[in-house]
């Protein structure tokens, strides 16, 4: 039985069938989709309790922060859909963030209803450097390897970042409801 991941990869694949055969295989151009799309947010993602307790946070205060930073802003709603949370419990979560320094709240400037919520840089400076250092210590191993191939495979990364980026915010300004399927979404 194919997961739900398999399927994603395999749609994938279909669309990225424009590459020569002889530049990447298909099982490569699999493992490469896995890996970004998989292994390196498993492994960040197994070191974030570690980080939440190390800063005083809960792991879901920790994930929301790092939505927010990643962001650079989120309104209330965004991540109440990011968190799953109801607007009571975003609110919680808020002012919890707010006291301990990490976000501040301000009212959108042309619609006064909305409540943008922003890092405060200086404080979560910090929280980036934590949650950035294994990956730092892996890239200064491996770099030397591979350094030839270090700008196109940032170019390439960058714009794979961006196309995500995009299709986030567009799915949270979006009407509440699933992501959409990478066989239907035209934008994939």
């Amino acid at each position: 039985m194919r997961t739900a991941y398999q399927d994603i990869e395999a749609g994938m694949l279909r669309e990225l069938s424009f590459l020569s055969a002889g530049s990447l295989d298909a099982e490569a151009m699999q493992e490469l989709i896995q890996i970004i799309s998989n292994q390196i947010a498993l492994y960040s993602n197994a070191q974030r309790p570690q980080i939440a307790e190390s800063i005083g946070l809960s792991l879901l205060d920790y994930s929301a922060l790092e939505m927010i930073i990643g962001f650079g802003q989120l309104t209330t709603g965004q991540i109440a859909r990011l968190t799953g949370l109801s607007s009571g419990g975003t609110t919680t979560l808020l002012n919890r963030l707010e006291n301990a320094g990490y976000v501040q709240r301000a009212r959108h400037h042309l619609d006064r209803r909305v409540i943008i919520v922003r890092p405060i840089m200086e404080r979560c400076e910090a929280v980036m450097q934590l949650s950035q250092r294994n990956v730092h210590d892996a890239v200064k191993k491996t770099i030397c390897h591979y350094y030839s191939h270090i700008h196109p495979t940032h170019q390439f990364l960058k714009h794979c970042l961006e196309h995500m980026r995009r299709q986030t915010h567009g799915w949270l300004d979006s009407e509440p409801g699933p992501l959409p399927s990478p066989t239907t979404d035209p934008t994939l």
